[in-house]
């Protein structure tokens, strides 16, 4: 009677992973049509299109750090800086190597206009690190590492007028 009931066991759970199998990859074909979609708004310029689409896939998969990512980059775009921190930091702490060229540039970005500089500055140098010697993104990142050093400048000056009470 055992063998019997093991049998049935085998049977029915190789039945349930039949059935289950092209279902999840059903919903993953899905997922990733849905962010290519909103990549593709991205590309565009279609920001509140994009986030549009991306909010809805990320509720329904928050461990999705393809969505979070772009979702970040769409933030970025439409000036909503600190959830955009938020977004890319999370797609990140999924995956390290969601977009393994340009994540630490995003990054550094998100800090940038969150004036984080010490976070922002090693992100940059990380990105920096990643290029070419001779590509002309070189430039960008040393106009950028420069403006981090006048934010830190300003920081602790005091403006020439300011009412003492």
């Amino acid at each position: 009677m055992k063998i019997i009931i093991n049998k049935s066991f085998f049977c029915s759970l190789v039945l349930l992973l039949i059935v289950q199998l092209p279902c999840q990859l059903y919903a993953q074909v899905n997922l990733e049509k849905e962010i290519s979609q909103a990549i593709k708004l991205i590309s565009l310029e279609e920001y509140n299109k994009a986030k549009a689409k991306l909010e809805p896939i990320v509720k329904s998969n928050p461990n999705s750090a393809l969505a979070h990512y772009n979702l970040g980059i769409t933030q970025l775009n439409l000036q909503e800086v600190a959830l955009c921190k938020q977004s890319i930091e999370k797609a990140l702490q999924l995956d390290s190597q969601v977009d393994p060229k340009y994540s630490e540039y995003w990054k550094g970005v998100s800090y940038y206009y969150n004036l984080e500089t010490i976070k922002a500055r090693e992100s940059f140098k990380a990105y920096k690190g990643t290029l070419s010697e001779k590509s002309a993104e070189h430039i960008t990142i040393d106009k950028l590492l420069s403006a981090l050093d006048e934010i830190d400048a300003q920081k602790n000056v005091k403006p020439e007028f300011y009412i003492e009470s």
